[in-house]
């Protein structure tokens, strides 16, 4: 029997030093986001994939001004 798996939540922080790292995250990650497990982890996926949909919308952006001009 397979339990239901559960939402990840995000991280949630009040401390702006946390907040100011969690900004700051690459698309490759750190050491740091590791050394916080689960939620560097969650933070680091959650960047990932904003970074990755950024450049799906902007390499849409560009084709269809390509297929506009011709």
């Amino acid at each position: 029997m397979n339990p239901t798996p559960r939402p990840i939540k995000q991280p949630e922080t009040r401390n702006p030093e946390l907040e100011e790292f969690f900004r700051t995250i690459s698309e490759q990650g750190s050491l740091g986001l590791l050394a916080l497990g689960a939620t560097g982890l969650i933070a680091w996926r959650k960047k990932r994939d904003a970074i990755r949909q950024s450049r799906s919308a902007a390499e849409e952006t560009v084709a269809q001004e390509v297929r506009e001009l011709g």
